[in-house]
């Protein structure tokens, strides 16, 4: 699976579109958009258990 594929099937899970810049990007700035992504996504998985308890 590619960055691009990885890309667009979460943002198709989350019903949100996904942009995709042909520039050139680094892989810190990849990296830190994952982070950052996985951060949303950590938060709402928690918001839910919280939510279910």
């Amino acid at each position: 699976m590619t960055f691009t594929d990885y890309v667009f099937e979460k943002s198709y899970n989350l019903e949100k579109a996904a942009v995709i810049n042909k520039e050139q990007i680094s892989y810190k700035e990849i990296y830190e958009n994952i982070n950052y992504v996985t951060n949303i996504l950590r938060k709402k998985i928690t918001q839910k258990r919280i939510v279910y308890l």
